[in-house]
């Protein structure tokens, strides 16, 4: 037996997977079967921008039965010789295997499953958010509402895993994570198994016990069968369900056969009768009682979903001011989103009605002009979701850009329309609207609102990663490249384009379903980029590749894409370079990035005294 305090690789230790190598960074947990890390590893990912390499984090559980194991340095030692470790080990790496195949929003990722150190090891996506567990705990109980949509995610979750002959055997609370948009995944598949199709165990290590007030009576004392036995996981379900209730951790299933269903515990805590039904039915004690799938219990909670209610249950001994309320899943608020031309708005706190009624106006002239499929891009492939219009302002954009410029009391002031102003006003529609505004790439330049295509595709300023920013040459169909040696003086047609129904970021996550991390803070800054805030730290990222950052380190401060300068030296004076890009700041230093078809490149690094030495001569 193991009596070590600490039994965890130490942070920077090394592991090398089949496909990836990963950087231990800390321990996140330990049980009786395992010790979880978070780490590091490098990926490339192929997305609309091409092949990218970015680091990510993952969590990597280690084998390690705490009762059986030791270590000497990095390896894992075993004091036991009658084989039950190596069995154990086996049937890790190959449930583990067996998870990889999954890709459903709803089952955490894995990435590979790999032996070193004399153990097995498997890598698996970092959720950041904190488990369902300790949501309940905070919040002292759900809703009826709250709890049912809940219990649809895991439900589906579960439900992908039975139609896989697999069982997880320990679903509770503690195994289910919180994604930073509220969306549930499920977790820790340490005592699961397959099975195969005549419905036995497809090896011959045991089924595990379960956690108690979770685990139905015959799950410690489990006899083959014929049939796949799904009740095992729906007694957990329902459990699951009384905690979200109630706060309250359930009875154990003996003392639930014995004294009944706890009813009243339910009943006191505001539950309605349909929910008491509900949850009991899952947690019958005889098997034969309880739904017989998992999708058999769905079709109940989906029936009771719009009748129930949304207010909180609070209870014995809580009040309202010590049980914080918040939903399980973002949902819109009705004063926040509003719906227009069949785009959904997420009003920026502040914007004033003038502005508002104008992008109103603005929006309800967008016109349909073709469809974009949107894909999945990740480190398991590339996958198309759904095709979603493109919605065009045409050659009229400017009249109805225009007002904005304004604040309702300034008639008569005509803005050039350079490039700077333009840049601008695209990011600012994207920050008040929440909707991903662009500007027209050379193919998508249609005149939907015009009688004489010919005078308004003349000057068009277009962006696309494939040209870059160009301009099309009077005279003809022709484009060129910006010269931004006088881009002050030259003004441009350009047309607005949106490329979604709904607003593509949130507070801290952008709303694509891929893995990806979580941000403290996403503000966007053009041309479809977001800066994003871990920590103290800024980078740059995008909802089409959102495992990646563009910048290779991380910044105190990110300006937005526009027309920026510095002074170089060179011959006899100094002169001003101008470029499209980012500014950055970190400590006494300041680094400018050139943006060129969505790509960034390091144009010069300033250090404080540097700049002042050129503010004195200049």
């Amino acid at each position: 037996m193991n009596n070590s305090t600490d039994n965890a690789l130490k942070p920077n230790t090394i592991l090398h997977g089949n496909s990836y190598t990963y950087t231990i960074e800390k321990k996140l947990g330990e049980g009786t079967f395992g010790i979880t890390y978070l780490a590091t590893t490098r990926i490339k990912v192929a997305g609309i921008l091409g092949e990218l390499e970015t680091t990510i984090q993952v969590a990597i559980k280690e084998f390690f039965m705490h009762d059986l194991n030791g270590r000497a340095g990095n390896t894992v030692t075993c004091g036991s010789k009658d084989g039950i470790y190596y069995n154990y080990k086996h049937q890790f790496v190959r449930e583990a295997q067996n998870l990889s195949h999954f890709n459903h929003p709803h089952i955490v990722k894995v990435l590979e499953a790999f032996e070193e150190n004399d153990t097995a090891y498997f890598a698996m996506e970092f959720i950041e958010g904190g488990s369902l567990h300790d949501y309940i705990t905070k919040n002292g109980g759900l809703s009826d509402r709250e709890a049912l949509e809940a219990i649809t995610q895991i439900g589906e979750a579960l439900s992908a895993m039975h139609r896989n002959k697999m069982l997880h055997l320990d679903l509770k609370p503690l195994n289910v994570m919180r994604r930073g948009n509220g969306d549930l995944v499920l977790i820790d598949f340490g005592l699961s198994k397959q099975f195969g199709e005549n419905g036995e165990p497809e090896s011959s290590t045991r089924i595990g016990y379960g956690t108690r007030g979770y685990a139905p009576i015959e799950q410690a004392n489990y006899k083959r069968g014929k049939s796949f036995p799904a009740t095992l996981d729906i007694y957990a379900l329902g459990a699951t369900l009384f905690k979200m209730l109630t706060g309250m951790t359930p009875p154990e299933a003996s003392e639930v056969f014995n004294e009944g269903f706890p009813e009243a515990e339910m009943k006191n805590c505001g539950v309605s009768d349909d929910i008491i039904l509900l949850t009991s039915w899952a947690m019958e004690p005889m098997k034969a009682k309880r739904p017989q799938s998992v999708e058999e219990f769905l079709v109940e909670v989906r029936r009771l979903l719009p009748i129930v209610s949304g207010e909180a249950h609070r209870p014995t001994g809580t009040t309202a001011e010590s049980v914080p309320t918040q939903p399980i899943k973002t949902l819109p608020d009705e004063q926040v989103y509003e719906k227009c031309n069949d785009m959904q708005i997420r009003w920026t706190n502040e914007l004033s009605e003038y502005k508002k009624e104008k992008i109103r106006e603005l929006i309800r002239h967008m016109e349909k002009i073709g469809y974009k499929e949107r894909f999945e891009y990740s480190i398991y492939g590339t996958k198309r979701l759904v095709r979603y219009p493109i919605m065009s302002l045409g050659g009229m954009t400017w009249d109805y850009v225009y007002p904005l410029t304004q604040s309702g009391n300034t008639d008569g002031y005509f803005p050039p329309r350079n490039l700077s102003l333009i840049f601008k006003l695209v990011q600012q529609l994207e920050e008040w609207t929440g909707l991903p505004f662009r500007l027209a790439e050379r193919k998508e330049l249609k005149f939907v609102h015009s009688e004489c295509p010919a005078m308004d595709v003349k000057g068009s300023l277009c962006y696309s990663a494939e040209d870059g920013l160009q301009y099309q040459v009077y005279g003809g169909m022709t484009f060129q490249d910006i010269g931004l040696n006088e881009w002050w003086e030259k003004e441009y047609r350009f047309q607005l384009v949106c490329d979604r129904q709904a607003p593509v970021y949130g507070e801290n996550f952008f709303d694509v379903s891929c893995t990806q991390r979580a941000f403290d803070e996403i503000q966007p800054i053009g041309f479809g980029l977001y800066k994003v805030r871990i920590g103290n730290g800024w980078n740059i990222s995008s909802p089409e590749t959102p495992m990646s950052l563009y910048l290779p380190e991380n910044y105190e401060s990110i300006s937005n894409v526009n027309i920026h300068s510095y002074t170089a030296y060179g011959g006899p004076c100094p002169s001003d370079i101008n470029y499209l890009g980012v500014v950055t700041k970190k400590g006494e230093f300041t680094t400018h990035y050139e943006f060129s078809k969505h790509k960034f490149v390091q144009k010069i690094v300033l250090s404080k005294a540097i700049i002042e030495e050129m503010e004195m001569w200049t």
